[in-house]
C-alpha cells in the first residue's frame, strides 16, 4: 500500500491524504519517526485538514508528549467542531488518566456528533460497568 500512496504524491504532490495514509500505516508498523515525518508534511499542505491533526495527535501520544498531542486534538476539533475521532481520543486519553468523569464528557460529545461512533459508546458502557 505504501508503494500506491508513494506513487500518488509523486503525481499530486499536494495530495493530503496520501501522506495522511503513509503516515498512519508508518504508525503501525512502530516507526515514529516516519510517521511523524510524513503526517507534518500533510500538514504542510493543508494545516485544517481534520485526519491529519487527529492523527498527528495520536502520534504524539504515543510518543508521550501529551502536550503537543491536545494541541492536535484541538485542532482538529476546531477544523471541524463535528469530527468525532478527536473527541473520542481525548476522552481516551483523560479515561487512561484517571478522569472517568472528564473522558465521559468526551465520549457523549463524539456521540453528539456522530450518534453512530460505536468506539465511544462501547467506552461510556465500560465507564458504566467500571462504576457499577
Amino acid at each position: 500500500a505504501l508503494k500506491y500512496y508513494f506513487e500518488a504524491i509523486k503525481i499530486e504532490p499536494e495530495m493530503t491524504m496520501a501522506y495522511n495514509n503513509i503516515g498512519m500505516l508508518y504508525s503501525k508498523k512502530g516507526e515514529r519517526k516516519l510517521a511523524l515525518k510524513y503526517l507534518h508534511e500533510g500538514e504542510k499542505y493543508d494545516p485544517n485538514d481534520e485526519d491529519i491533526n487527529n492523527n498527528l495527535g495520536l502520534a504524539y501520544m504515543q510518543k508521550g508528549d501529551v502536550q503537543k498531542a491536545g494541541q492536535y486534538y484541538r485542532r482538529a476539533i476546531n477544523s471541524n467542531p463535528y469530527y468525532a475521532p478527536a473527541y473520542f481520543n481525548i476522552g481516551a486519553f483523560l479515561y487512561a488518566n484517571g478522569k472517568k468523569d472528564n473522558a465521559r464528557q468526551m465520549y457523549l460529545k463524539a456521540l453528539e456528533v456522530d450518534p453512530q461512533y460505536s468506539k465511544a459508546a462501547r467506552e461510556l458502557e465500560k465507564i458504566e460497568s467500571d462504576e457499577n
